[in-house]
């Protein structure tokens, strides 16, 4: 066996890894589920390595990065009744809990599906190994059956479980799926990220209005679509999904967000998946003073926000506010019409100019933005990356350096869960002499979410797993510190 995949190796097992083997399962901290008679030694292992009925198993190394880690194998291979017996250790301590056995395993599966044409793949595991029990259930094994005092070793009966997947259910887990990104524009990166992610898996196809939106040439394919008011814009695009047989979508432009998330269900009856957080979550999100009522209301610093200009008047006398302030439409995304004034007469033009208007607390700190995945499975938040803002261009992170705190991470995982939002969403907060002061809240990926994806914060990966019913680990804060983004202009040429 030789597999090679996303800093994986598996590859045969070889005389000169017997002493790795000896190591790995003489260490005490991975013997205590192995049941192996130990001390392993070495003329026993080169006797059973070089006896072995190599027709019936197969005994592999897994390296991660070129560092061997682990053992790997199928056992007592039965070509007649298509089955054989999994088995994994990982052996190195420094690459326990890296998520490398769960991507061995899939492997692994995946050659004695395709490889071997095995049509059922089973382990034994010891019933208090909880830790196992649930990689294999992420896996997507299934218990068949628990087995009272089923094994003796150290003169100890032992209870065991079985897992089984059969080929059926393990393709279903893996099945191609392809991915429409709407309303693509200048997202490039984006469309890079999902199609390096995807390579294996399916397509990435994209829309826009224009066709000189640039993003949609990095596509597999493109549509032009109808404006978004367009009355058949949500029939056109189920159109395209039906055709190009698509199992996921999400926009990357605010207006269509609550498009997307009101027409739910009519995307779900064709086998799509929006992903995307729920109508009500949406909608908060873009309606900016409800949303600085519910910071309010639920105990979140945020700056302070009124839509009565007169009842900002009488903070304003009152000394409870000063300016600047900003001035800015309840309902909008961008920075568009946003206006920093410093004046009731200015304030009293943009009210006379326009409508829906709400003046908002000027914030002297330090911008952050934060980038924030939610798993549909556990509705939990397992990651958020954290950068601290140094230069905007027209409403979009330019410079920014990476940061942590676990006092932000909690406020953030707090509010997004108890708001109910899920899938990525872009945050942007303002630190203020040591206190954090939540602004705004985007159910989509941000315009800095290429600083997270460069840090090795995966949403496309994670996005993969949740359409796969795969729970995603807890992976906030999995990125180093100190990393500058800055961003610089590219150019497409069309002929």
């Amino acid at each position: 066996m030789y597999i090679n995949e996303d800093h994986i190796l598996i590859r045969d097992f070889k005389e000169n890894d017997i002493k790795n083997k000896i190591e790995w399962i003489n260490d005490p901290r991975n013997n205590t589920f192995l049941h192996y008679d130990i001390p392993l030694n070495y003329k026993d292992t080169l006797n059973w390595y070089k006896t072995k009925d190599k027709s019936k198993r197969i005994d592999c190394i897994i390296e991660y990065d070129s560092i061997p880690v682990g053992l790997i194998g199928l056992l007592q291979i039965d070509r007649i009744n298509m089955k054989a017996e999994l088995y994994i250790t990982i052996g190195n301590a420094d690459y326990k809990r890296r998520g490398i056995a769960f991507k061995s395993i899939n492997l692994v599966l995946k050659y004695g599906f395709s490889e071997l044409n095995l049509n059922k793949v089973y382990l034994n595991v010891d019933a208090e190994n909880t830790a196992a029990c649930r990689l294999y259930e992420k896996v997507g094994l299934e218990q068949e059956g628990f087995f009272v005092q089923d094994l003796l070793h150290n003169n100890k009966l032992i209870d065991r479980k079985r897992y089984a997947i059969i080929r059926q259910n393990f393709s279903e887990r893996n099945k191609k799926m392809n991915i429409l990104i709407l309303s693509a524009g200048t997202r490039n990166k984006i469309i890079q990220y999902f199609k390096k992610e995807f390579k294996n898996i399916g397509r990435v196809l994209a829309t826009d209005m224009s066709e000189l939106a640039p993003a949609i040439y990095e596509a597999d394919k493109y549509y032009i679509m109808p404006r978004i008011d367009d009355p058949t814009y949500i029939e056109k695009l189920i159109e395209v999904c039906k055709k190009e047989d698509i199992n996921c979508l999400f926009s990357l432009i605010d207006p269509e967000l609550s498009l997307i998330a009101k027409n739910r269900e009519k995307f779900l009856a064709v086998g799509v998946t929006p992903l995307i957080s729920n109508f009500d979550a949406v909608e908060l999100a873009f309606d900016k003073y409800k949303m600085y009522q519910y910071l309010e209301n639920n105990g979140y610093k945020t700056a302070r926000s009124y839509i009565d200009k007169e009842e900002f008047y009488k903070d304003l006398n009152e000394d409870k506010i000063s300016f600047p302030v900003f001035v800015k439409p309840i309902r909008g995304s961008a920075s568009i019409n946003i206006s920093k004034v410093n004046s009731k007469e200015e304030i009293d033009l943009l009210f006379n100019l326009y409508d829906n208007l709400m003046i908002q607390e000027f914030l002297d700190g330090q911008e952050i933005g934060a980038d924030v995945y939610i798993d549909p499975a556990s509705q939990k938040t397992i990651s958020i990356f954290t950068k601290e803002k140094i230069k905007m261009r027209a409403g979009e992170t330019d410079k920014a350096r990476s940061f942590k705190d676990e006092k932000l991470f909690t406020l953030i995982s707090g509010l997004v869960e108890k708001i109910g939002y899920r899938y990525m969403i872009d945050m942007d907060i303002f630190r203020v002499e040591g206190e954090y002061y939540v602004s705004e809240i985007n159910p989509r990926f941000g315009g800095g979410y290429p600083h997270a994806y460069e840090s090795g914060v995966n949403f496309p990966k994670m996005i993969i797993n949740s359409l796969n019913k795969i729970e995603n680990s807890n992976q906030i804060g999995n990125y180093d510190e100190d990393v500058y983004m800055m961003k610089y202009n590219e150019i497409k040429i069309l002929k």
